[in-house]
């Protein structure tokens, strides 16, 4: 349920990257943060089991998940892909270019 409630905020907490309404979207960017740290380390670990180090937020864990088989894969995947859309350089999570 985190995962969800972070991908509903994402597309406007990572428009302080485009340096849009700065002030206003600081604290939804930092809340959005917490969220992937928290449903990174909470729900997610109970779908891929538990991150590797140096993956502290979900952006970073999808990226390798994303090579992942299976449902698992599809919806890390799918998940790289959205957050990909929103992101200002257009490549958030992509494992593709990174």
């Amino acid at each position: 349920m985190i995962s969800i409630l972070l991908m509903l905020i994402y597309p406007l907490a990572i428009q302080y990257e485009r340096k849009g309404l700065c002030i206003i979207l600081l604290p939804l960017y930092i809340i959005a943060g917490f969220l992937s740290f928290l449903a990174n380390h909470t729900e997610m670990s109970l779908i891929y089991g538990w991150p590797r180090k140096g993956e502290w937020t979900l952006s970073k864990r999808l990226r390798r998940l994303s090579y992942l088989s299976g449902w698992r894969g599809t919806l890390a995947f799918w998940m790289a892909n959205y957050t990909d859309k929103f992101d200002p350089d257009g490549y958030h999570a992509d494992p593709y270019t990174r």
